[in-house]
C-alpha cells in the first residue's frame, strides 16, 4: 500500500499545474543539479518534487520504471529518487538496469518506499542503491541524504576529471619516451654504421676489432633503446626479452663461430630500470665477446650460458658461464689488468654489484646486486 492516498483526478490537474509552474522557473536555473523522481503516484511525485526545487534542485518525473528507464538514457540525471512498489516494472528491476548501463551505472538512486522490512532494505543496496528512504519520510531527511549523495557525485566527477587529466598527460608523456627511446636508438645505429665505415678504410687487424668491440657495445645499447619503444612499460625493461635480443645479436656478429659456439640463455624475466639494465647489456655483451675470442681456440665447439633470476630476498643474480679453456692466471676483480675486464668492473660498481670469478674448468662469472626497486623499498 502507498503511504498516501491517491488523488481525485482534479486535484491530479491541480498538483500538476503547481509543479508545472515550478518546473518553468527551476529549469532556467542552469548547473544546479538535475533529479529524476520515479514514482506512480502523483501526490508523490508533487510532493518530492516540490521539495527538490525549492532547494534549487531541477527536477523530471516518471510515472514509471520504463518512462524512467527512457528518461535517464537520453540525459542522465544527477541522482535518482525512486520509488519500489510501481505496477509492471519494480524500483529494484528498474535500479538493475540502471547499474547495467554504462552510461548510467554511476548515477546514485535512493530508494524511497513505504517497504520498511530489514530485508527490503538489504535488497535495494543489493541492487545497486546507495540509501533507502522509508515513508513517511521527513523533508529534512530526504533533502540532507539527497545533499550528501549530490556533494558525493559531484566529488566523483571531479575524481574522473582529476584521472581523465592524470591519463592524458601520462599518455603524452608516453608517446614522448617512446619517441626519444626511437630516436636515440636511431642514432646508436647511425654512428655503428659510421664505426662500419670506418672499419672497411683500415687495414691494421688490431684496430679493426677496436672498433668491432665499439660497434657491438653500441648496438647493445640501441638494441635496449628499442626493446623499450616496442614494449608498453618504458619505466622497466623486461630483461628476459632484452638479452635474448642481445644474444642473437651476438651470434649474429660473430657469425663464424655461431656454428661451433652453443650460447644458451636462461633468463628469467626480471624487470630493471634502464640505468641498470645498460650495464647489464654492456657487460653481458662484452662477456660473451671475450669468451667466443678467447676462451675456444683452433675452432674449439662450446657452449657459452648466460642466466639472470631474482633471489628470494631481493638480489639479482647475473651469471656467464662458458666451458673453454679458461681465463688468464691471476685475473680478478680488484685489479684488472685488460680493457674488457676494466669494462666491466667499472659497469658493476655502475649498479653496484659484486663480482665473483671461478676458473676452471671453463669460467663463471657472476654479479649480485640490488635493483633500484629493490634500493628504494628493500627486502626485510
Amino acid at each position: 500500500m502507498k503511504s498516501t492516498p491517491r488523488p481525485t483526478m482534479n486535484a491530479e490537474r491541480i498538483a500538476m499545474s503547481r509543479l508545472n509552474e515550478y518546473e518553468a522557473e527551476n529549469l532556467q536555473k542552469a548547473g544546479s543539479p538535475e533529479i529524476l523522481v520515479v514514482d506512480d503516484a502523483p501526490e508523490n511525485l508533487r510532493h518530492l518534487s516540490e521539495m527538490l526545487m525549492q532547494n534549487h534542485c531541477r527536477v523530471r518525473q516518471s510515472q514509471s520504471g520504463e518512462d524512467a528507464l527512457n528518461s535517464a538514457a537520453a540525459s542522465p540525471p544527477d541522482l535518482i529518487l525512486l520509488d519500489v512498489r510501481m505496477p509492471g516494472m519494480d524500483g529494484y528491476e528498474v535500479c538493475r538496469h540502471l547499474k547495467e548501463n554504462p552510461r548510467l551505472r554511476e548515477v546514485p538512486v535512493i530508494f524511497v518506499s513505504a517497504l520498511d522490512d530489514i530485508s527490503d532494505k538489504l535488497r535495494g543496496f543489493q541492487v545497486g542503491g546507495v540509501d533507502y528512504i522509508v515513508k513517511p519520510y521527513r523533508q529534512e531527511e530526504v533533502l540532507a541524504r539527497v545533499k550528501t549523495h549530490l556533494d558525493l557525485r559531484e566529488l566523483q566527477l571531479q575524481l574522473r576529471q582529476a584521472y581523465d587529466k592524470l591519463e592524458a598527460a601520462y599518455q603524452k608523456e608516453l608517446m614522448l619516451r617512446r619517441e626519444i627511446h626511437h630516436r636515440v636508438k636511431n642514432n646508436l645505429q647511425i654512428i655503428a654504421s659510421l664505426i662500419n665505415l670506418q672499419v672497411r678504410q683500415t687495414h691494421d687487424p688490431s684496430v679493426e676489432n677496436a672498433l668491432r668491440d665499439t660497434q657491438r657495445r653500441i648496438r647493445s645499447m640501441a638494441l635496449l633503446h628499442e626493446t623499450l619503444y616496442r614494449q608498453g612499460n618504458l619505466a622497466h625493461v623486461n630483461c628476459a626479452v632484452y638479452l635474448g635480443q642481445l644474444c642473437t645479436h651476438m651470434r649474429q656478429s660473430f657469425s663464424t663461430a655461431s656454428e661451433r659456439i652453443h650460447i644458451e640463455v636462461k633468463v628469467d624475466p626480471v624487470e630493471l630500470d634502464i640505468d641498470q639494465a645498460i650495464p647489464c647489456g654492456l657487460i653481458v655483451n662484452e662477456l660473451i665477446a671475450n669468451a667466443i675470442k678467447h676462451a675456444f681456440p683452433e675452432n674449439r665447439v662450446g657452449r657459452i650460458e648466460i642466466a639472470m633470476h631474482r633471489e628470494p630476498n631481493g638480489w639479482v643474480v647475473l651469471t656467464v658461464a662458458d666451458d673453454g679453456v679458461g681465463l688468464s692466471t691471476g685475473l680478478n676483480a680488484e685489479s684488472p689488468a685488460t680493457l674488457g675486464m676494466q669494462l666491466i668492473t667499472g659497469l658493476a660498481r655502475q649498479i653496484g654489484a659484486t663480482i665473483d670469478i671461478k676458473n676452471g674448468p671453463g669460467a663463471i662469472i657472476q654479479l649480485r646486486f640490488l635493483s633500484e626497486s629493490e634500493k628504494r623499498n628493500p627486502p626485510l
